[in-house]
């Protein structure tokens, strides 16, 4: 008889609390999954069937263990028929036949608490260890989804199912150590409501190592026993990544991507080498020079998963350049633009002293007087797309104290301003735009014109309206 108490409020509270947080976490789809809930203790070996919602798949005998059995039953827990073992957590677990020299095996089932829902992934484990008293061991131990119960009358022998989810690591020879875990991630592929866990391969298809001990002999010396316990099913959330910026707008542009869901922990890795590791925080921060992919690797559990995350690039980034003439203290240096790539709006900004500040803002050239001879860093910057992209140049620029005119006309000052008019405020669209070549202009009505190789049309250089 069960006997029910009014508990303070207080515990109540404390419990659904518990109850809450517990919510939270991932729901495991395997009832009883550590086998702690029985109908009956067990009085002996091949009974599954007393552990609540656990059946056999065949005419085989799997067995269900647990601290409530007697000593001679041979279902104890931690010493039985089969060898020592305490269990992984609690008081009870299964054991099945996974290797035997005619074929022998045991397989258990359990219904889920709820199907699988079709291209959902989820997180499949289980914990086995090779009984002591048993001398082979085998590699093929697995789990098999189906929409079904498996109840198969064959004798006790293999079955030839494909499981979903399999041991690929080798045979399972740990006796002493504890429990290994076997586990992977499976995406429904079907609204599968049983799972099946056993040695699916016959002998022949088999990965087994003998583990046999001279002297030791009997039926058990060449069979392959395992204890099962801690069976988990569970769903896994979508892998969500936040991308910011949404696209990059010029290579040489840095974007961080945000797992925001779908793991305990995660590493980063470029699609190109998946195998060096650019992070292991939940975020990452990178440079990237054109559209480039990448691989989130998130661990939930025993179980991973991978998305790939493409950052787009929408446009190469500018080539910044340019050259100076008539480099002389108290003249004017010229700067002529020789950037490349420049996207429509981009905005100019010369830094002629290396103060960190902006001199001038002129697209296409820039002039400035250096007061005094010497080696100055100039540093042009390009600010393109809202400044989304910023790419500069710096180039050291010698002015010299003493020009000479008539040796060299170009280590002096030129009093004509923009003589060969390479700087302009604009690229001319068309005919009569001396003035874009400031501070060039026409004295009369007339409409000068201003001809640049930045235009395609009939103000192009070289070829033009007028000739070439």
């Amino acid at each position: 008889m069960k006997h029910t108490a009014f508990l303070p409020q207080w515990i109540t509270l404390l419990l659904l609390v518990a109850l809450g947080m517990a919510g939270m976490k991932a729901q495991n789809l395997v009832p009883n999954n550590g086998f702690e809930d029985f109908t009956n203790c067990p009085a002996g070996l091949n009974s599954i069937g007393n552990a609540d919602n656990w059946v056999s798949a065949t005419d085989g005998n799997p067995d269900f263990f647990n601290t409530c059995a007697d000593g001679i039953s041979g279902a104890d827990v931690p010493a039985n028929f089969y060898g020592v073992q305490q269990p992984l957590e609690g008081n009870g677990y299964a054991g099945f036949l996974a290797y035997s020299p005619d074929n022998s095996r045991d397989y258990v089932s359990v219904q889920l608490t709820e199907p699988l829902i079709p291209g959902k992934a989820y997180c499949v484990s289980f914990h086995v260890s090779l009984a002591d008293f048993t001398y082979f061991a085998v590699e093929n131990i697995g789990l098999y989804f189906s929409a079904s119960q498996v109840n198969v009358t064959n004798g006790g022998l293999f079955l030839g199912y494909t499981p979903q989810i399999l041991n690929t690591f080798g045979p399972i020879t740990d006796k002493t150590d504890g429990w290994v875990t076997i586990s992977g991630t499976y995406v429904a592929s079907a609204p599968y409501q049983w799972i099946t866990i056993g040695n699916f391969a016959s002998n022949a298809n088999s990965n087994v190592q003998d583990l046999t001990v001279p002297g030791i002999t009997g039926p058990l010396s060449t069979q392959a026993y395992y204890y099962l316990d801690e069976v988990a099913v569970t769903e896994l959330p979508d892998i969500e990544v936040n991308i910011s910026p949404a696209q990059v707008l010029c290579e040489g542009g840095e974007v961080t991507l945000t797992a925001l869901d779908g793991g305990d922990t995660y590493t980063w890795a470029a699609q190109s080498d998946p195998f060096t590791i650019l992070s292991t925080e939940n975020s990452l921060t990178t440079t990237v020079t054109n559209t480039q992919s990448f691989i989130v690797t998130a661990q939930s559990g025993f179980c991973t998963r991978q998305k790939n995350v493409t950052v787009q690039v929408v446009a190469p980034a500018p080539e910044v350049d340019f050259t100076y003439s008539a480099a002389c203290t108290g003249g004017l240096t010229l700067f002529t633009d020789l950037s490349s790539n420049v996207a429509p709006g981009s905005l100019y900004e010369w830094d002629f002293d290396n103060d960190g500040l902006a001199d001038a803002f002129t697209f296409g050239g820039a002039a400035y007087s250096f007061p005094t001879s010497g080696l100055y860093p100039v540093k042009l910057t390009v600010y393109a797309f809202g400044g989304a992209c910023q790419i500069e140049k710096t180039v050291i620029v010698e002015v010299s104290d003493n020009c000479n005119p008539c040796q060299n006309p170009n280590d002096v000052a030129n009093f004509v301003p923009n003589p060969q008019m390479e700087f302009y405020a604009a690229c001319p669209d068309g005919l009569g735009d001396i003035t874009l070549a400031a501070p060039w202009f026409s004295p009369t009505s007339g409409s000068t014109d201003y001809f640049n190789a930045c235009n395609t049309g009939n103000a192009d250089v070289p070829n033009n309206s007028f000739g070439s």
